[in-house]
C-alpha cells in the first residue's frame, strides 16, 4: 500500500507542475493529458511489481510480465512505432517527471557524434552478454523493462546480482550528467530496436511543412524528448518520434503538426 501511495506522486507532479517550456496562452491538450496518466499508471504497476518481486514465493507475475515484455518489446514496434518509449516506459516516465524541468547546466550537454553513432549498438551488445545465462528468456531485448531485471535476480533466473542495482541506479546518474531523455536517445538498446521495427509502422503524426511559419526559435523543437529537427522533416515526423504530443501541445499554431495531413500539404505533395 505505501509502494502504491508513493507511486502516485509522479502523476500529481506531471498534472499539476506548468513545465519550463509551456507554451504561453495555451491549455494541455487532451491526448498529452491522457499520455500522463497512461504513463502513471504504469509506473505504479512497476512499483508494485517490483515491491511483490521481494516477496519470497511469489511467482504468478513471471508468466504475466514474460508475455507482456514479448508483445510490447517485439511486436508492437511494429504497429506503432516507439509510442512505448512515450507512453509505457517506466524510465520515460521519471525522466519526464524528475529530469525534465531541471534547468541546470548538464556537465555532459553534448555527445560527440562518432560516439552517438556507436551507442545504441554497444548497448545491445553489453546487455546481451550481461544476460547470457537466463535460461526461461535468454534475450534481453525480450526482458528489459524494470520489473523483469529484479524478478531475474530474485527467482535466480541470472547469477548477475549487480546488473539490476547498477543499471537502475545507473539511470538515476546519468540522466543528472546529460540533457534529459539523451540517455533514451542513445543509450537504450530497446529504443534502437524500436525504432528498426518501426519504419513501416501504421501510426505517425503529421508535419504540414505548408503550413509551417518557420519561427526563428521553434518550440515543438525544444520540447521534443528525441531532438528531431521538426522544421526539416517532410510530410510526417521519423521513426524517432515516440508519439507524446509534445510538440503539437506546444507548436502555437493548431494546424503546423497533427494527426491527420492537411489539405493544403496533400496539394503540396501532389505536384512534387
Amino acid at each position: 500500500m505505501v509502494t502504491l501511495l508513493l507511486s502516485i506522486v509522479p502523476l500529481v507532479v506531471l498534472l499539476t507542475a506548468t513545465p519550463v517550456e509551456a507554451p504561453p496562452k495555451r491549455p494541455r491538450l487532451t491526448i498529452v493529458k491522457i499520455r500522463i496518466v497512461v504513463q502513471t499508471c504504469i509506473f505504479m504497476l512497476w512499483a508494485w511489481v517490483t515491491a511483490v518481486a521481494f516477496i519470497k514465493g511469489s511467482q504468478v507475475q513471471l508468466l504475466f510480465w514474460g508475455l507482456f515484455n514479448v508483445f510490447t518489446v517485439a511486436l508492437f514496434p511494429f504497429l506503432i512505432g516507439r509510442v512505448l518509449c512515450g507512453w509505457l516506459c517506466p524510465n520515460a516516465t521519471m525522466q519526464d517527471a524528475l529530469f525534465k524541468n531541471l534547468t541546470y547546466q548538464r556537465p555532459i550537454h553534448r555527445i560527440p557524434k562518432a560516439i552517438e553513432a556507436q551507442t545504441h549498438t554497444s548497448a545491445m551488445n553489453i546487455s546481451g552478454t550481461v544476460d547470457q545465462n537466463a535460461p526461461y528468456m535468454p534475450a534481453t531485448l525480450l526482458m528489459a523493462w524494470f520489473p523483469m531485471f529484479f524478478l531475474e535476480t530474485i527467482y535466480d533466473l541470472t547469477g548477475k546480482m549487480w546488473y539490476p542495482v547498477a543499471f537502475m541506479y545507473g539511470l538515476m546518474l546519468l540522466s543528472l550528467l546529460l540533457p534529459w531523455r539523451k540517455l533514451c536517445a542513445q543509450f537504450c538498446w530497446l529504443s534502437s530496436y524500436r525504432g528498426l521495427a518501426g519504419h513501416n509502422s501504421l501510426w505517425r503524426l503529421r508535419f504540414n511543412k505548408s503550413k509551417c511559419r518557420q519561427c526563428k526559435q521553434c518550440r515543438a523543437e525544444e520540447v521534443c524528448p528525441y531532438y528531431i529537427d521538426i522544421r526539416n522533416q517532410d510530410n510526417e515526423m521519423p521513426v524517432t518520434c515516440c508519439l507524446c504530443f509534445s510538440c503539437m501541445e506546444a507548436c502555437p499554431f493548431d494546424d503546423v503538426i497533427t494527426l491527420r495531413r492537411a489539405p493544403e500539404e496533400k496539394q503540396r505533395l501532389k505536384t512534387m
